[in-house]
């Protein structure tokens, strides 16, 4: 913490400096100067004051807790709202008007029925072809929430169907891990899923790639992710793009941590970590 409270005191004279300390991490400082005409704290005086900055670290620590959670609550909403507007926007740009339009060509088959049947034919045939159209793209609006593959076969099939997509694609891709996962929490499951996702996408677009490996690992507290590709890696002067700055957006966005390994012609790895946590409480499980 690097923060002074009230009016800014003269510290010309002998300054009593405490640091405010809470389970081993220094947080700040207290900074006390004696009474005027004094030159110094009595014995007492600064047993007493060290008594005060003790209780005050405890202080300080949930300061800062408060504040990390007001951002991470800032985060969440301003996400939350993005994602309603990318909502609202397939909905009213995209499926309203295909919607009004089917509607509309319904009519005209039906006009069209009793005097001209084979063109009321032909014009219903292209509407059930366009319908169906439009119920794939509300089933990507769906899955894109979540995915609900990701409620039966699990998160490793679908890792495993990432892999087939990108090999049917031209690139050779390798799963290692354990042959079988428990229950996840949904934001684990969906962030791995997406993660896993962008990543090799990111891969077959830009990186230039031979083969990439995928591996998954399981601890009590977390679920580790690792993808590595042999491609062209990022260079020195090389800033992250589109795909890897959305990784590490759904990293941040439950706790995890991502590092990021490459060079230029040497390839690239991510290394993630999402934290399992239960429902409802907030604590690892």
């Amino acid at each position: 913490m690097d923060r002074e409270y009230g009016t800014p005191l003269d510290f010309t004279g002998q300054c009593l400096r405490l640091p405010l300390i809470h389970q081993s991490e220094t947080l700040g400082e207290l900074r006390l100067a004696p009474r005027a005409g004094q030159t110094r704290f009595s014995q007492g005086e600064e047993h007493h004051l060290r008594d005060i900055a003790q209780h005050a670290g405890l202080v300080a620590h949930t300061l800062r807790l408060t504040e990390d959670l007001r951002a991470a609550n800032e985060q969440l909403i301003s996400a939350h709202a993005e994602e309603r507007r990318r909502i609202r926007r397939e909905l009213h740009d995209g499926l309203g008007p295909t919607l009004a339009e089917l509607a509309m060509q319904i009519e005209t088959a039906h006009y069209l029925v009793n005097d001209r049947p084979a063109e009321a034919r032909l014009l219903l045939d292209e509407l059930a072809t366009r319908a169906r159209a439009t119920i794939d793209e509300v089933r990507d609006i769906v899955h894109h929430l979540r995915p609900p593959a990701l409620d039966e076969p699990g998160l490793l099939p679908l890792i495993h169907e990432v892999a087939a997509r990108g090999e049917r694609a031209g690139l050779h891709i390798s799963v290692h891990g354990p042959a079988t996962l428990p229950t996840l929490p949904a934001a684990a499951e969906v962030a791995a899923y997406r993660i896993v996702q962008e990543a090799v996408t990111n891969v077959l677009r830009h990186a230039g790639a031979q083969s990439c490996a995928i591996t998954l690992g399981l601890s009590t507290h977390a679920l580790q992710l690792e993808i590595d590709d042999d491609g062209l890696g990022l260079g020195p002067n090389e800033s992250a793009g589109m795909g890897l700055r959305s990784i590490r957006e759904r990293v941040e966005e439950i706790g995890g941590q991502l590092r990021i390994a490459s060079g230029a012609g040497l390839g690239t790895r991510l290394s993630i970590r999402l934290p399992l946590r239960r429902r409802g409480d907030g604590k690892t499980a």
